[in-house]
């Protein structure tokens, strides 16, 4: 197999055929490289004292997405057992934000991410309402999803939502709540990394030659004539 890492560079190529196969080679490198989704879920799991409620206001980062309280609001991390009425089903810690028309900004480490799906509920007793979520687009531009919450009466209903499939390519994503107390958990987002695909056969690379060569002949007969 062509190694693309070792490609002959300050070689001298010893006939035109050598010459024909390194050039095809280096055309199958630029071949190799693709771009793939990292998909991540932040559970929030085991980050709050047992008990306790956390206050992490301005920000807090995890694992490379950082979660910014706008204005008026403040944003803890929950361990059930400090409140089990308004625990996820699974039962384990999960992220709020809190205050007057409270929001919650994220943004992550990569120049752009996608947002794929979480879990969300009205806890504390809001009413029912919409959470308003708006990505802002790299090229320009923003994308707005609502998703009905239920009224945390007497407890919190959980629920997952799912964004379609043009969410991705995002700088930021906001979450908006028209009450007072919202909780986030499972929120499952993706960026852009660099995949190495597997290289092309050496019949492909040989094909690749057999073709630069025939039109480099046609060339070179067209230059005698």
């Amino acid at each position: 197999m062509f190694n693309c890492t070792n490609t002959g560079v300050g070689v001298q190529a010893r006939s035109r055929r050598t010459r024909h196969f390194t050039t095809a080679a280096l055309l199958g490198c630029t071949l190799l490289t693709a771009q793939a989704a990292s998909a991540i879920t932040l559970t929030f799991n085991d980050l709050a004292p047992s008990g306790d409620a956390p206050n992490v206001t301005p920000s807090y980062t995890l694992s490379g997405y950082t979660f910014t309280a706008g204005p008026s609001t403040s944003i803890f991390l929950l361990d059930p057992l400090y409140d089990t009425d308004n625990v996820p089903p699974d039962g384990t810690d999960f992220f709020t934000f809190e205050g007057g028309s409270p929001s919650v900004e994220i943004t992550a480490s990569a120049p752009t991410f996608s947002l794929q799906s979480f879990s969300a509920a009205a806890i504390y007793g809001d009413p029912a309402g919409d959470l308003t979520v708006t990505g802002t687009l790299s090229g320009g531009g923003t994308l707005v999803a609502t998703f009905p919450l239920a009224a945390a009466s007497p407890t919190a209903v959980w629920n997952t939502f799912s964004l379609p499939a043009n969410w991705v390519d995002l700088t930021d994503v906001t979450f908006a709540w028209g009450d007072s107390y919202v909780g986030l958990d499972n929120i499952v987002l993706d960026e852009p990394v660099a995949q190495e695909v597997p290289a092309l056969p050496l019949w492909a690379l040989g094909a690749m030659s057999g073709l630069l060569a025939l039109f480099g002949g046609r060339r070179l007969g067209r230059r005698r004539a």
